[in-house]
């Protein structure tokens, strides 16, 4: 998922808290902020590249009796 939503430009560090990583040393202790509006914006980025890929596959299947 990382790799693909890095593709499709979402930024490094809502990846990561799309991901639920949380940041470690004194980045962790003073940053608390939930990225809410950016992991909004970059799962629906990801949600419509899925349904892209799944209306492509479904687009070349073959279809009975056609």
């Amino acid at each position: 998922m990382a790799t693909h939503m890095e593709r499709i430009g979402v930024e490094p560090h809502v990846i990561e808290v799309c991901l639920g990583h949380v940041l470690k040393g004194v980045a962790g202790t003073y940053r608390h902020y939930g990225y809410l509006p950016e992991k909004t914006v970059a799962l629906q980025a990801w949600a419509d590249e899925l349904l892209a890929s799944v209306q492509a596959v479904d687009c070349a299947a073959p279809r009975n009796g056609t």
